[in-house]
């Protein structure tokens, strides 16, 4: 893929890469004849020897690196040498051409292309202000000749070329244009050439291919303008026509002439592969309607054709039309069928088929037929790609990391084949940053890091990959929720407006996209600095601006991106205490939900999805019946299992049940945190407190910087009696809290310090807990275990009557909760009220209580 920052670089830099071209093969030319008999590691040392002595052996040593390559082509550190040569050698050459730059002025300082190649030689030094200064000069002086001859086709031409290193592009083509209008022959191909790529680069893609066939008429093996050609049909999504050009130029390159007849040209611009070729680059860029429009072109030029029946579906399930994009893979596995039937070594219908399965959600089916495909073409990037693909659907499904890794191994496959598709590195980035939540917190930065080079890579291929840029910002707002680091959260707010710029107002599910993603930044950035105490008000105006932004996204696209907005908002509604506000958007969101299962019943991601809301809503009940619809379309989804038991646990206090649902998954998948956090969570509220010890120190094996299991392993050993060891447990995860100290953690520390007598360092705990307290509870209305943990504040202060109230609330909201039955009966035995406190005891005992005297507690804040 040759992207636009490619194009100007050949315009802007062409001198200085010829010169160091120049160079570096001289230096080979005039090396001696080696032996052969050294290593690759010989060789690499051959070349630090040589690149230690300074710039005059350079030259050798990059040769030594190059040797050290072709015996080990996979040898990182030769190949980081040889990256290091070529800059360093690079800054000598350009130092160079500055000195005789500059001796050349000092015999003519009026000489403009003296001043034009001391700015190229700046250039390269990037000393990027002293560059254009003397870019100015040189025009200065060229206009000087021209005012005396308007008709010097060579100033203007030397004029062009500055204001191209200035990157000043409309006043360069201007220039180029006197060059054509004056047909200066000598410069007259450069300057359409050059015209062509800039044109280009401006996305003025109609001007730049008449530039371009203007350039071939001058000189039909013009391998730049076959290039440049290609480069613009592919951008135009002619990319049949677009093929044809690059295999022009290769045969340039080979000494080949022109490569093919017009008659195979003309059979190749209307074949019916440029509709589907288009089609797909609309797909990328979610134009779902136009790319629907392409793939009927295609469908109807040849009906047979599988391939087109395959992305009819996908452009019509990007539009939520299920019925009809089920019956297009249909349509398509009965026309891969028949021609396997006869010819099973078909690899192109054998992917087809994988697609057309993948888009079925047959995943398991389709990785079967994506490794049919490679048995017969182990080479094809895009086969590798489409096995990673499967490979990541199954790894959201079983959530089974090394589903993960093997996605992974086949996107490394692929970019080894194809390392110019920015579409893989986008997959491969959301791979990791996939992963990277399995992983410990102590691990996730790094995991997350990885994820970021990888959309690196994809924005270095095509500076302008929309996704790329939101995906980027999704996973800097991903570090800034680890450690709260407010940069991280501003590093995703640039990659958001990056996308956002790019992206222009037609394309309004892509706009609607980058729109989201800011305004979640925005959103978690404020929470971020209200929960740590900075700036309230500066929090404020940013979840403002994100709400504002959320209205602008769901405006934009009120179908496809309205589920994910309309959740978030409400989750911000509900922040900025706005509850009626949040119930009535949740509401809303389910609607597209209920679409979706309506026209596909089986639709497990939609039953999860229904099923978040639901429990938002406080429909608990409702939403257990969702998740079970889900897993009874596929037992596998194992997020739905996890849901599942969370709100059996956390929301309904079925702690029996919940421990049922989370045995399941720790046997799908051993390392699942969630599940074993949640276990010693069921098995504490439960009062089995030795199990639920255990069950913490494993989660804390497997993460020991997980705060909450901290915590819990502090409310279990405080239940045991094991006071002075809880509150070591309650500071670790103290120390570990991200968004300031753990109101949790210091309550329970408080109880465990009025245990052991330390009546003032426990009303200091209790009191810095309840600091605030009112307004995190307005923030969380309907989450019992915010009540529940403000009212053992309350009772550790000796204010047993509030307490009371605050856990009466909680038991409103869920009736089941055992923890606040048993806060409800130590605040009325606190009252006096001995009676009330023995019912209360019973009713905690009949819910399944199995522990001690002690009050225990539910992990999570909502």
């Amino acid at each position: 893929m040759i992207s636009d920052s490619a194009l100007l670089f050949e315009v802007t830099f062409q001198m200085k890469m010829k010169l160091i071209v120049a160079m570096l093969c001289l230096a080979l030319l005039c090396m001696p004849c080696l032996g052969q008999e050294k290593t690759a590691e010989d060789w690499t040392a051959e070349g630090l020897r040589l690149a230690a002595n300074g710039s005059a052996s350079l030259e050798p040593a990059l040769y030594a690196f190059e040797q050290a390559i072709r015996l080990d082509p996979e040898s990182i550190d030769a190949w980081y040498q040889k990256a290091e040569a070529h800059r360093t050698l690079s800054r000598v050459a350009f130092q160079k051409a500055l000195d005789l730059s500059i001796s050349w002025l000092d015999r003519d300082p009026h000489d403009p292309l003296a001043w034009q190649s001391k700015g190229a030689a700046l250039d390269g030094l990037d000393r990027d202000a002293e560059a254009d200064e003397a870019y100015l000069r040189s025009i200065q002086l060229l206009n000087q000749r021209l005012e005396k001859d308007p008709t010097d086709g060579e100033s203007w031409f030397l004029k062009a070329e500055n204001y191209a290193n200035m990157k000043m592009n409309e006043e360069a083509i201007w220039a180029y244009d006197r060059v054509i209008e004056l047909d200066h022959r000598p410069r007259l191909l450069d300057a359409w050439n050059t015209k062509a790529i800039f044109l280009a680069a401006m996305g003025r893609y109609d001007e730049s291919l008449l530039a371009s066939e203007e350039a071939l008429k001058i000189d039909p093996k013009s391998e730049t303008a076959h290039v440049n050609k290609g480069y613009v049909l592919r951008k135009l999504g002619r990319q049949a026509e677009a093929d044809f050009a690059f295999s022009k130029a290769q045969a340039v390159r080979r000494g080949e002439g022109s490569g093919f007849s017009c008659v195979q040209a003309s059979d190749l611009a209307r074949d019916n592969r440029s509709s589907l070729v288009r089609g797909k680059e609309q797909l990328r860029q979610s134009s779902f309607e136009e790319a629907l429009e392409s793939f009927d072109l295609a469908i109807r030029q040849d009906p047979r054709n599988a391939e087109a029946w395959t992305n009819r579906g996908f452009a019509l399930g990007g539009l939520r039309r299920t019925e009809e994009s089920i019956a297009a893979y249909q349509k398509a596995l009965q026309l891969t069928n028949a021609t396997l039937q006869n010819q099973p070594d078909n690899a192109t219908s054998w992917f087809v088929r994988g697609d057309a399965l993948s888009g079925l959600g047959r995943d398991e089916l389709a990785l079967c037929a994506y490794d049919e495909a490679l048995q017969i073409e182990p080479d094809n990037a895009e086969f590798w790609s489409a096995r990673g693909t499967a490979l990541q659907t199954l790894g959201l499904i079983t959530q089974n990391l090394s589903t993960f890794q093997e996605s992974l191994a086949a996107y490394d496959r692929s970019l080894d084949l194809n390392p110019d598709d920015s579409l893989v590195w986008l997959q491969k980035g959301a791979v990791l940053a996939i992963m990277a939540y399995q992983l410990p917190r102590a691990e996730q930065t790094s995991a997350f890091e990885d994820a970021i080079r990888a959309y690196d890579w994809a924005l270095e291929v095509d500076p302008s990959h929309v996704e790329a840029w939101i995906s980027k910002g999704n996973v800097y707002t991903s570090l800034g929720l680890i450690d709260g680091n407010l940069s991280w959260f501003n590093q995703s707010l640039f990659a958001c407006d990056q996308a956002i710029s790019l992206t222009p107002e037609t394309q309004t599910r892509r706009l609607a996209m980058a729109l989201e993603a800011k305004a979640v930044s925005l959103s978690l950035m404020g929470r971020s600095l209200f929960r740590q105490g900075l700036g309230g008000e500066e929090a404020s105006s940013m979840q403002q601006e994100a709400l504002k932004l959320y209205d602008r996204v769901l405006e934009l696209d009120p179908v496809y991106v309205r589920m994910g907005a309309s959740q978030n908002r409400a989750a911000l509604l509900m922040e900025l205490g706005r509850q009626d506000e949040a119930d009535l958007a949740l509401q809303g969101s389910l609607e597209p939900y209920d679409e979706i299962i309506q026209s596909d019943p089986d639709s497990s991601v939609a039953w999860v999805g229904r099923a978040i809301l639901l429990r938002e809503l406080g429909k608990y009940d409702e939403a257990i019946l969702s998740l079970d619809k889900a897993i009874s379309a596929d037992p596998r989804y194992l997020l739905a299992w996890e849901i599942k038991g969370s709100i059996l646990c956390e929301d309904v206090g079925e702690y029996g049940q919940s421990l049922k649902v989370f045995e399941l998954v720790l046997a799908s998948d051993s390392n699942s945190t969630g599940a074993l956090l949640l276990t010693a969570s069921a098995l504490h509220a439960l009062g089995r407190d030795e199990e639920a010890l255990a069950a913490y120190n494993r989660t804390l094996d497997r993460d020991p910087e997980l705060s909450r299991a901290w915590y819990g392993r502090g409310e279990a050993l405080r239940a045991l009696g094991r006071e002075d060891q809880a509150i070591i447990a309650y500071d670790r995860a103290i120390e570990l809290s991200t968004f300031g100290p753990d109101r949790y953690s210091l309550i329970g520390k408080g109880l465990a310090l009025q245990s052991l007598g330390r009546r003032k360092e426990a009303k200091e705990a209790f009191d810095e807990a309840l600091r605030d307290y009112d307004r995190v509870v307005g923030r969380n209305p309907r989450n019992s275990q915010v009540l529940k943990a403000k009212g053992d504040a309350l009772l550790g202060l000796g204010r047993p009557d509030e307490a009371l109230k605050a856990y009466e609330s909680a038991i409103e909201l869920n009736p089941r909760f055992i923890a606040a039955h048993l806060g409800k009966c130590l605040a009325l035995k606190a009252r006096g009220d001995q009676a009330g406190a023995e019912t209360a005891w019973d009713l905690a005992k009949e819910l399944g209580y199995q522990g001690g005297h002690k009050s225990p507690s539910i992990l999570f804040e909502g």
